[in-house]
């Protein structure tokens, strides 16, 4: 696009120009004719000659058609071919035009010659003309050719520049893509603004953090290295299908704050609360993700003919994230919040979404339905009263995926 308005405007640039030369060409020419006619008769004692013209130094309108050629090549950027075609047949026409009125007025000056028998004084003035428009004409020609080679080599410059910026603009797309899918987005920019003195690691401290763990326990006893399943291949073409989809969900609008941890074998880890934009309320993010998931593993079952359950650990509490690894770097969350929410996991039910009294409250408070399950020895904790979801606050699953 760019390219195309330079061209647009350059032949613009060009018309106007050699309107401008073709206009000063035709003002020497009409000059030399106009002199022609500007004569005034003198009556002498002995004889009536026609007086002393107004051409006298004819010369000098040869010259000035030399300068205006030169000085018009300089702005007139055209083409070679063009520009030299343009010079020949100016310079040709208006040394016609310019030697006719002055072997006129010359042969009135001396009446006894004509144009086409000059005397020796009208062709040495024509052959020194017509030497000096040629080698005009000739340095034109060579300015011309000059300038179309520069002009051509700056266009594939330009062009190459042009290419140079798009693929680097792509580049710096597939990077930063690249980026928002390793690390969070809140992250990821933290890592592209960073200034290049800037060589700490990510690191932030949360008072807050919601984490949860989901686990496939039916997939350990699922997996088999047989020939049948091309040594466990078709195993984890299965895994990768059910990870693949609960990615998914962390496009729609809704989950735009959940962030996916990693993936430990058939467990799924996410975090909500890590990014200082969050409004919404942590731990009720991750009780209608767990929601969605158990929707999409049910869909999963129902495709591949088997009968995979989900089992949720969720917990609420401070916590640590940050960027850990020079190669392949990897963000994680540390914490107590964290062991708690894997616990929650470990010890949890089939199908269930088990959480800790204080995230209980704060989901009772947000409208979700929760049944009191008791208490649960907790490793390294002790014991742990813990609640299961039932159910999200008066809508149903559908809504709460979309």
């Amino acid at each position: 696009r760019l390219i195309k308005v330079m061209n647009k405007d350059t032949y613009i640039r060009h018309a106007v120009l050699t309107l401008i030369y073709l206009c000063g060409m035709e003002t020497v020419g009409t000059s030399m004719v106009n002199c022609s006619m500007e004569q005034t008769a003198v009556t002498r004692a002995d004889s009536t000659e026609f007086g002393k013209s107004r051409c006298d130094y004819a010369e000098y309108y040869i010259l000035t058609l030399i300068i205006t050629l030169k000085i018009s090549v300089v702005f007139i950027h055209a083409n070679f071919y063009y520009m030299t075609l343009l010079t020949v047949v100016c310079a040709s026409t208006l040394l016609a035009v310019a030697f006719v009125p002055y072997g006129v007025i010359y042969n009135r000056q001396h009446h006894y010659l004509t144009l086409f028998s000059p005397d020796e004084e009208f062709t040495h003035f024509l052959h020194l003309s017509i030497i000096a428009v040629a080698m005009a004409v000739i340095s034109n020609t060579l300015h011309a050719r000059m300038v179309d080679v520069m002009q051509r080599f700056d266009f594939l410059c330009l062009q190459r520049i042009l290419q140079k910026r798009l693929s680097s603009r792509q580049l710096r797309s597939d990077n930063r893509r690249l980026l928002h899918n390793i690390l969070p987005s809140h992250v990821a920019e933290f890592y592209l603004t960073a200034d290049d003195t800037d060589k700490d690691l990510y690191h932030k401290s949360h008072s807050s953090v919601a984490v949860m763990f989901a686990s496939v326990p039916d997939f350990s006893s699922y997996y088999m290295e047989s020939t049948g399943n091309e040594m466990g291949i078709g195993c984890m073409r299965l895994l990768n299908a059910i990870i693949t989809d609960f990615d998914q969900l962390l496009r729609l609008n809704r989950f735009q704050r959940v962030e996916k941890i990693k993936t430990i074998g058939s467990t799924y880890m996410v975090a909500a609360g890590l990014d200082d934009r969050t409004k919404e309320c942590p731990a009720a993010l991750l009780a209608d993700f767990a929601f969605a998931m158990k929707q999409a593993l049910n869909q999963i079952n129902q495709n591949s003919f088997n009968n995979f359950k989900l089992r949720f650990g969720i917990h609420q509490g401070p916590a640590v994230s940050g960027v850990v690894g020079a190669k392949k770097p990897m963000f994680d969350v540390w914490g107590d919040t964290v062991n708690i929410a894997s616990r929650m996991d470990s010890t949890g039910v089939e199908e269930k979404i088990q959480v800790t009294g204080a995230v209980a409250d704060t989901l009772h408070q947000e409208g979700y339905t929760l049944s009191e399950r008791g208490e649960v020895q907790v490793k390294g904790i002790g014991q742990m009263n813990t609640w299961f979801v039932t159910a999200p606050p008066h809508r149903p699953v559908k809504q709460s995926i979309q």
